[in-house]
């Protein structure tokens, strides 16, 4: 379904949803600003209509975008908040993906003993999963461990 069937529905998860994706897209094509928009009002949304999951996603977008913006403590924030919506959902591997991006951004903010620990918890996490050692999730937090 579109944003409009969504509207038109009065399905605001699904707005949430959309607009999330809108964004998302936004941000990877280099419209950071205009992705911001989309995103914060797919949290509005989200929230309005009580979807935690799509909290979580749309938190995690928020976060990315805040990143590339170059608003690393605002990035910072809303990947903590990520996480800890994923592990509240029980989105076990999607709190670990998020992990490492909110110990980007702290490597980013300056504070690299704060990303050292989330990515020790994301590297405990992704073996409490299970994850073989080849899997692409641990490599990415092995090498960021070791810097």
């Amino acid at each position: 379904m579109s944003l409009e069937h969504y509207r038109a529905a009065g399905d605001r998860a699904g707005q949430a949803a959309a607009l999330n994706h809108i964004g998302w897209r936004q941000a990877h094509l280099g419209d950071h600003l205009r992705a911001l928009g989309h995103c914060e009002q797919a949290l509005e949304l989200a929230r309005a209509a009580g979807d935690v999951d799509g909290q979580a996603h749309i938190s995690d977008s928020l976060g990315y975008i805040h990143h590339q913006l170059g608003g690393y403590q605002q990035a910072v924030d809303r990947y903590r908040q990520a996480a800890q919506l994923f592990h509240a959902t029980g989105e076990r591997h999607s709190e670990a993906a998020c992990l490492i991006c909110l110990g980007d951004s702290h490597r980013s903010a300056g504070q690299s003993d704060a990303a050292h620990e989330v990515w020790a918890r994301a590297l405990a996490l992704t073996a409490e999963l299970g994850l073989p050692d080849d899997d692409p999730l641990r490599t990415a937090l092995r090498e960021r461990n070791e810097s």
